[in-house]
């Protein structure tokens, strides 16, 4: 879902990736996003990854994890 108000925009999102053999995976994800001008942006977000306790990939941990990230974005 996402909603924009100005030069302002909050975008969040929730899925699940659903897998017999490796377990489950469900994602959240918060975003807010301050539009500058028509080619320029900045935002923050931070994500979520939460594994099934029972998947193990053979490429990563099986642990949960997040993600914290700051950008900014010019289109020429």
């Amino acid at each position: 879902a996402s909603y924009r108000t100005g030069a302002n925009q909050l975008h969040g999102r929730v899925a699940r990736d659903s897998c017999d053999f490796s377990g489950d995976i469900d994602s959240y994800k918060i975003e807010y996003i301050r539009h500058l001008s028509k080619d320029a942006q900045l935002w923050v977000s931070y994500e979520a990854l939460d594994n099934d306790a029972l998947r193990a990939p053979p490429s990563s941990s099986g642990d949960s994890m997040s993600q914290f990230q700051l950008g900014a974005r010019y289109d020429f």
